[in-house]
């Protein structure tokens, strides 16, 4: 698993009685149109259910399309997939998280199932500049927000940033 949470144990399991996707699709590099709905096509017909994408990937408009068409077609709804989405760098603080997270839940149906902090830095800022410090903690406030609003159900970081979980 590459998400860490403030509750390890509800990520293991979703709102629903089922667990959570074992096997997802990456949406890394996926820029098209037509690309992102063929894969997202192929992934659906042959079970996947969690889709990952991020804000920095620019594509979340185009799978959110796609999905609008493809859930019927599998007779799927939006809560038969699990969204994981990620922070872009860019938006960290509390302004630009909160703006960010808005435009990522317009999106997926008002919510998102995942959401991460893609990377601890801010764009444009030195790692060892003191307000990157404080920019993360507003953004995970942030996501913490969303959370308690029912807008987010699980938020994180990616297991590659551990060292991060003791410097917020």
């Amino acid at each position: 698993h590459y998400y860490i949470t403030n509750n390890l144990s509800s990520m293991t399991t979703h709102e629903s009685p089922s667990c959570l996707p074992r096997k997802g699709i990456g949406t890394f590099q996926l820029k098209t149109e037509s690309v992102i709905h063929d894969v997202l096509r192929e992934s659906l017909s042959v079970g996947i259910r969690l889709i990952d994408t991020a804000q920095c990937y620019r594509n979340e408009e185009l799978i959110s399309k796609s999905l609008s068409s493809l859930l019927p077609e599998f007779s799927l709804s939006r809560s038969d997939v699990v969204i994981v989405s990620k922070l872009d760098p860019k938006n960290q603080g509390t302004e630009k998280a909160a703006a960010a997270v808005e435009n990522t839940l317009k999106f997926f149906g008002g919510y998102v199932d995942v959401m991460l902090i893609h990377w601890p830095g801010v764009s444009k800022m030195k790692s060892d500049d003191p307000q990157v410090k404080e920019l993360r903690k507003e953004s995970w406030k942030i996501l913490e927000q969303y959370q308690a609003d029912g807008k987010i159900r699980h938020i994180g970081f990616l297991i590659t940033q551990c060292i991060i979980l003791r410097i917020l």
